[in-house]
């Protein structure tokens, strides 16, 4: 935020019998944690040369004419394909965000050979009014998703990363405070791209969130409901790097 002050945003739970999460789940969980936050972090930077030397891909910011009705059909089927279980109809809220720019702002990762798209991210934008009548921008990611199988391709991994730290540029520009996501604890690629890009991790959110997917771990004690890890960016993290992707990326159409 502006100004001197530093705020700190908590969240309080507490799950009841029948949400608590197995002693051995909650292991392997952690030990997937551990080893993300063991690894070398990459610089914006960097990342954003891994992509450029793919030739193969080129990041866009998604606005309701820049996706054709096939475009669409693909990313519902890329969402079922990703979640078993989700929140929400998808197809529908997608539909939302494009009528929405202002709350919602989407990325994609498309081919340059076929035309096809094969990553999907999104930010929401909240914003929170204070007592004292400051206000506080929150974006949070969502949806951030690739296709699972690619025969027609040969580079695929990887698109997570570049499409948050586009998103992460944007938000900037939208003077986000806080840029923040969910992301489940049992799958080791979604938490990495998360530490990858920079974000900071700020707890696990127990049995938190009616969703479920193809997981890292086999859960002893599985529910509808799964555990979020918590990741942030401030923003101090967000205008640090700001410039480096700004001058860096330079296959995108940020919008």
């Amino acid at each position: 935020m502006s100004g001197a002050r530093k705020l700190v945003i908590s969240y309080v739970g507490k799950c009841g019998a029948s949400r608590r999460s197995d002693f051995d789940d909650i292991r392997q969980e952690k030990l997937i944690l551990d080893e993300i936050l063991a690894r070398d972090r990459k610089t914006p930077a960097k990342i954003v040369a891994e992509f450029d030397r793919l030739n193969d891909f080129r990041v866009e910011t998604v606005t309701a004419v820049s996706l054709s009705p096939e475009d669409i059909e693909r990313l519902v089927c890329m969402h079922s394909e990703t979640f078993s279980t989700f929140p929400y109809d998808f197809s529908k809220k997608l539909g939302i965000m494009l009528r929405n720019p202002g709350t919602y702002l989407m990325a994609i990762v498309r081919s340059l050979l076929n035309k096809q798209i094969y990553a999907f991210s999104n930010l929401e934008f909240n914003t929170l009014k204070l007592d004292d009548g400051t206000r506080l921008c929150l974006a949070e990611y969502d949806n951030t998703m690739r296709v699972t199988s690619c025969p027609d391709h040969r580079a695929v991994s990887g698109l997570g990363g570049i499409l948050r730290l586009q998103l992460a540029r944007l938000a900037v520009r939208n003077e986000a405070d806080l840029c923040h996501s969910e992301s489940r604890a049992g799958v080791a690629a979604i938490n990495g791209n998360s530490y990858q890009i920079g974000m900071h991790f700020g707890g696990a959110l127990e049995k938190h969130l009616l969703i479920s997917g193809q997981s890292d771990i086999e859960y002893k004690a599985p529910t509808r409901f799964e555990t979020m890890n918590v990741w942030y960016l401030n923003r101090e993290d967000l205008m640090a790097f700001e410039a480096e992707l700004s001058a860096g990326m330079k296959k995108t159409n940020p919008g």
